[in-house]
């Protein structure tokens, strides 16, 4: 039985009011958590859907797009392992606050030259920063979350990815609309001050300062009450206690991941390598149809990705993740297909519901699926396999993608696209399904 599960029958053994104030969802840390992590996803997002179009107006170029992104991301893969595991013994919040920090302060530096070889370095930095906030603030989630509705948290920390796709690229495409440098510049000062901001608030989260001055210097329990908030199983992270189980007793792991992550993970990146072929390039693709300003196609597709968070979470906290993920990937194949033949605004906004509907599903999913398959000591980790799985993704297929796209067409470089979502979809039904996991572990779903 899973890590998970038998803490869930640890707590379902407590009297009602106490179990009742435990699986409430919106705390006041979780909350915070949540709002801080709204500035620097739309960093993250605004930044990736201008640098296609702002490095094309410097050196005429796709493909240098593709290489700021990647500089981005392996420089955030880089962060990640080590902030995974630091996070999980020092605890998470400071980490993330400098994080965020360094992506303020590197976003403001972009604004200060044209010079390529110190953008791309710059760009390296920013996402350094943004390997170390978004590792730890998906671990710090998971331990604020009620066992029961973690799924459903997990899902709702998702909006602000939502919400960032929404409002970030549609409002920075329309601020560099002009063209001019300028226009870049402002961008960048706007985005510096929303990662202050987002600093700022993540400063408020109390829960590592709490159990700290609770004294407590002995593992924590599975389902033991640390704060009057409600949390998840009490981590190592979370204070310098000792694990709850020595090393020895732990799963085995492969560069500090546990085994079990490796096949959800690797259904991820080949997804991620596919839709880099979206995230990267949409913007180019619309103005290459003349569907005018892609920032539309970015609102109505979180539309779509919003409407999955009132319905995905709940499913697979009740039956299991396969119920979702089979058939979002099978959509998602089939929109990278119809994104070919599409000629006018009408279907490429009709796509963008049904990608945003798609995706939504999907990564929260892989989300859920990576934490509840690793050990609960080893939060963190599991959160720095997330984000590398995404950021590799990225970073393998934004240039690869472009380069397509620059010797052919944008219309095959999703016919790319779609062929590496399908690898996807075959990896998860044969080796990374929740059917699969429990025919091999014994685990419920």
């Amino acid at each position: 039985m899973s890590e998970i599960e038998t803490g869930q029958e640890n707590q379902d053994t407590r009297a009602p009011a106490e179990k009742e104030k435990r699986e409430r969802l919106f705390t006041k840390d979780y909350n915070l958590l949540l709002i801080s992590a709204f500035g620097a996803i739309l960093l993250n997002f605004s930044s990736v859907a201008v640098m296609s179009p702002f490095m094309l107006m410097l050196t005429d170029k796709a493909v240098f797009g593709g290489l700021m992104i990647t500089a981005y991301a392996i420089a955030a893969i880089i962060a990640r392992p080590l902030m995974g595991a630091l996070s999980d013994k020092i605890g998470r919040m400071r980490l993330l606050i400098a994080g965020t920090l360094l992506m303020a302060v590197s976003t403001y530096c972009f604004s200060l030259t044209t010079a390529l070889a110190l953008l791309i370095l710059i760009r390296v930095f920013s996402g350094l920063g943004y390997g170390m906030h978004s590792t730890c603030i998906g671990a710090a989630v998971a331990d604020v979350l009620p066992k029961s509705r973690f799924a459903e948290g997990i899902g709702y920390f998702g909006l602000y990815a939502t919400l960032g796709q929404m409002l970030g690229p549609a409002i920075s495409i329309e601020i560099i609309s002009g063209g001019k440098l300028s226009d870049y510049r402002n961008l960048f000062l706007i985005l510096t001050a929303l990662c202050l901001i987002s600093a700022f608030v993540a400063m408020g989260v109390s829960y590592e300062r709490k159990r700290r001055r609770s004294g407590n210097q002995q593992p924590a329990r599975s389902g033991d009450r640390q704060t009057a908030e409600p949390a998840g199983p009490p981590e190592p992270a979370a204070s310098p206690a000792p694990p709850r189980r020595p090393p020895s007793e732990l799963p085995k792991t492969i560069l500090g991941f546990e085994y079990a992550v490796f096949p959800p993970a690797a259904m991820g990146l080949f997804y991620m390598l596919g839709y880099a072929g979206v995230l990267s390039f949409i913007t180019v693709f619309a103005d290459w149809k003349d569907f005018g300003n892609a920032g539309l196609f970015f609102t109505v597709s979180a539309f779509g990705t919003l409407a999955t968070r009132l319905f995905v979470g709940r499913l697979v906290d009740k039956y299991n993740a396969d119920v979702v993920m089979i058939p979002a990937l099978l959509l998602i194949v089939l929109c990278m297909y119809l994104l070919t033949v599409i000629n006018n605004v009408v279907l490429f906004l009709a796509l963008a519901i049904l990608i945003g509907l798609a995706n939504g599903t999907i990564t929260p999913t892989i989300n859920t699926i990576l934490f509840k398959r690793c050990s609960p000591e080893r939060r963190g980790t599991a959160s720095a396999a997330y984000y590398s799985m995404i950021d590799l993704g990225v970073a393998a297929g934004a240039p690869v993608l472009g380069a397509i796209a620059d010797a052919t067409d944008y219309d095959f470089m999703y016919y790319v696209s779609g062929a590496l979502c399908i690898i996807s979809l075959v990896i998860y039904v044969l080796l990374a399904s929740d059917r699969v996991y429990a025919r091999k572990t014994g685990a419920a779903n």
